[in-house]
């Protein structure tokens, strides 16, 4: 999850981090009393929305913006403390999980590589695992998020762009059009997960990227550029 840029930052974000993190770890203690706690993962789909798109539009009005730049940064930021997690869990679970059988072993296995790609959600949603399964020992289940994430970061950048050029020769007027177009996908958004909804079983859901992305979208509608320029 991105950083606040140190010239404008917003303790009510890292607040609502917090609370975030405390609801997961309260579901994993115990899901039966804090069986809403997962919902701390969507708190941080929309932060990420709000800040990734903060940064963007910042650095776009400061023609500061480089999609090179964007992506080496979200790269630093990820992979240094992925690489150290997988490590350090594989270890443990090489040592430890001996004992579960080949087809769990290769299962977890695949996560972690398809984590390191960024599809490690997309290859559980193929598999139909169901990550509030109480046997499910897959000690890599938890990269889903990030996988959303970083589908995300690919696609919104060039969208975003797209829409900020386009509109560049009026920004105060037109990026109201840019939030509504926001909304718009919003609800297409919804729309497609309802249908999906209908069609398929909740793992693919939970883990599918089109049931996840109008949450980013809507910390991206969050942010306050769309309506007034300052």
């Amino acid at each position: 999850m991105s950083q606040n840029n140190n010239s404008e930052y917003l303790p009510h974000i890292d607040g609502l981090r917090a609370v975030a993190v405390i609801l997961v770890v309260l579901f994993h203690i115990e899901k039966h009393i804090f069986s809403l706690g997962y919902l701390g993962v969507d708190i941080f789909f929309v932060i990420s929305g709000f800040v990734i798109t903060k940064q963007i539009t910042q650095q776009f009005y400061k023609k500061e913006f480089s999609f090179l730049s964007f992506y080496r940064r979200r790269f630093k930021r990820i992979y240094p403390a992925l690489l150290l997690v997988i490590l350090i869990t594989g270890t443990f679970y090489v040592y430890y999980g001996l004992h579960y059988n080949f087809t769990d072993f290769n299962l977890h296995l695949k996560t972690a590589l398809y984590s390191l790609f960024g599809f490690s959600n997309i290859y559980l949603a193929y598999k139909s695992r169901d990550y509030f399964f109480d046997t499910d020992t897959n000690p890599f289940i938890h990269t889903w998020s990030l996988g959303v994430e970083e589908q995300f970061y690919v696609i919104w950048p060039i969208i975003l762009i797209s829409l900020l050029y386009i509109f560049r020769k009026n920004l105060e007027r037109n990026n109201k059009k840019i939030f509504l177009f926001i909304i718009f996908i919003i609800i297409i958004n919804i729309i497609f997960s309802l249908t999906e909804h209908k069609y398929s079983n909740l793992s693919n859901q939970f883990f599918s990227p089109t049931y996840r992305f109008w949450e980013l979208a809507l910390g991206s509608s969050l942010r306050q550029d769309y309506i007034y320029i300052s």
